[in-house]
C-alpha cells in the first residue's frame, strides 16, 4: 500500500458521509482509507457503516473502533494500523476535492519525504471553492518549511501534509494524548524530520470546513494552558538552533493574552505570569514591527466590539 488516509471520527453524523464519499470516489488499489470511530455517541457510526457497506466490493476502506480518547488518540490508533508507505491525516468534517488522489500519487511517485500544501477553507453554508485543474510544485528541505512555519507563513495543520511513515517512526512521533491544539505540538517536528520535501502550489488538495463550534474555537482553561505548553515546547526547539525565528511563539502568546480578556478563571493570575515570562524572552528575539503587531493583538481583546470583529476575522483566516 502506497498511501493510508487516516480519518478520526467523533460525533460528525452531519458530515461523515460527505467526507468518506469525497475520498471513496477517488480511491485506487494502492490507497486505503482508515475511518477510526472514537466512541461516537451520535449516529456517526451508523451513517459511516451504512455508506461503506453501500460501496460493496470496495475493500480498501476500513472502519475501526476504539473507546473515546480524543483526536490525538484516534490519529495515533490509525497510525498504528496504517499499512501505507505514506500517511495523511484527514478530519471527518472536511472534504477532498476532485482529482486530489491522482495529483498526490503523482507526487508520491517522486519519492519525497513529505508533501506540503495549502488548504482551501469553506463554511458549511457555502459552495465548495472551485479548484484549478493544474498544479505546480517545488522541491525543498524540511528545515525550510520549519522556518516558514515559525514565521507564521501558514498554519500548523496536521491535515496539510502527506508524509512518509518512516519519517514519523524515525522521530518517534505521536500526537500528545488529551491535548487541544495538538498540531502546534507536532507539525514543526514532522517538518524538521523530513529531508527532501515537495511544496505543492496552485491546486489545494483539501477543503477545510471552518467550524466556529469546534473545541479549539472555544476559550477554556485547558485551551489556554495547552497553547502555553505548545509555545514552551516550540521554545525549547527554537533555543537549540539560533537561526530559527521566534515569531510563532509570540503569535501563540499574543492570542492567548487576547483570549484572556473578559475570561474569568481561578488560574488566570498564574497563567498571566507564565505568559509574561515567555513574552519577555520572545520580545528579545523578534523585530520591533512584529512586537508591535503582537501587542496590538493582545490589547484588541480588551474592547468587546473590537474583540468580536477580530474573532470573526480570525475564524475566517483560520488563525490560532
Amino acid at each position: 500500500m502506497d498511501l493510508t488516509i487516516i480519518m478520526p471520527m467523533y460525533n460528525v453524523e452531519k458530515y461523515i458521509k460527505q467526507a468518506i464519499e469525497s475520498i471513496s470516489d477517488q480511491l485506487v488499489d494502492n490507497v486505503e482509507l482508515l475511518v477510526v470511530d472514537d466512541g461516537s455517541t451520535d449516529n456517526s457510526l451508523m451513517v459511516a457503516t451504512k455508506f461503506i457497506e453501500s460501496l460493496g466490493s470496495l475493500k480498501n476502506i476500513k472502519l475501526l473502533h476504539k473507546e473515546n480518547g480524543g483526536l490525538s488518540d484516534a490519529r495515533n490508533f490509525g497510525l498504528l494500523n496504517a499499512s501505507g508507505t505514506y500517511v495523511w491525516f484527514f478530519d471527518s468534517d472536511d472534504v477532498m476535492p476532485r482529482n486530489t488522489i491522482d495529483i498526490i500519487m503523482r507526487l508520491v511517485n517522486e519519492f519525497p519525504d513529505l508533501i506540503h500544501f495549502e488548504v482551501a477553507k469553506f463554511n458549511s453554508d457555502e459552495r465548495l471553492p472551485e479548484q484549478p485543474l493544474k498544479y505546480d510544485f517545488k522541491w525543498g528541505k524540511g528545515i525550510d518549511l520549519v522556518k516558514k512555519l515559525l514565521k507564521v507563513k501558514f498554519p500548523s495543520y496536521a491535515v496539510s501534509y502527506v508524509v512518509k511513515k518512516s519519517v514519523l517512526e524515525e522521530i518517534n512521533f505521536s500526537f500528545p494524548f488529551g491535548k487541544l491544539y495538538e498540531d502546534l505540538f507536532t507539525t514543526f517536528r514532522v517538518f524538521n524530520g523530513a529531508d527532501n520535501i515537495i511544496d505543492l502550489h496552485i491546486f489545494k488538495p483539501y477543503y477545510y470546513r471552518m467550524n466556529p463550534a469546534s473545541i479549539t474555537a472555544k476559550v477554556s482553561t485547558k485551551s489556554l494552558i495547552n497553547r502555553i505548553e505548545a509555545a514552551s515546547t516550540i521554545k525549547t526547539f527554537v533555543e537549540s538552533n539560533t537561526e530559527l525565528p521566534w515569531d510563532l511563539i509570540g503569535h501563540i502568546v499574543a492570542y492567548v493574552q487576547f483570549d484572556m480578556f473578559n475570561y474569568s478563571d481561578p488560574d488566570k493570575k498564574s497563567i498571566s505570569l507564565t505568559l509574561k515570562k515567555i513574552q519577555r524572552l520572545v520580545f528579545s528575539h523578534i523585530s520591533m514591527k512584529t512586537k508591535l503587531k503582537y501587542t496590538v493583538i493582545k490589547w484588541a481583546g480588551k474592547s468587546y466590539i473590537v474583540r468580536m470583529i477580530w474573532i470573526k476575522l480570525r475564524s475566517l483566516r483560520g488563525k490560532i
